[in-house]
């Protein structure tokens, strides 16, 4: 499965700016700029919760997989 091997990878690659994106959307008030967030956190810290993300990935990318595949 080409398809889930890829999508995984690309996930954990991406996975800390998703996690840098999260932090910015929940700051309703405005109280923390990109570089507060930066200079705050660590970089394995953007890494927290990756593993709960690529379990969740299989599950669903194989039904993406197998219903967009035909003759299965």
């Amino acid at each position: 499965m080409t398809f889930l091997g890829t999508y995984t990878a690309l996930d954990a690659i991406l996975y800390p700016l998703d996690t840098l994106k999260n932090i910015m959307y929940a700051d309703t008030l405005g109280h923390y700029s990109l570089k507060t967030v930066l200079n705050s956190t660590g970089f394995l810290d953007l890494y927290q919760g990756i593993i709960f993300k690529l379990i969740y990935n299989v599950p669903v990318l194989s039904g993406i997989y197998c219903t967009t595949q035909t003759g299965l």
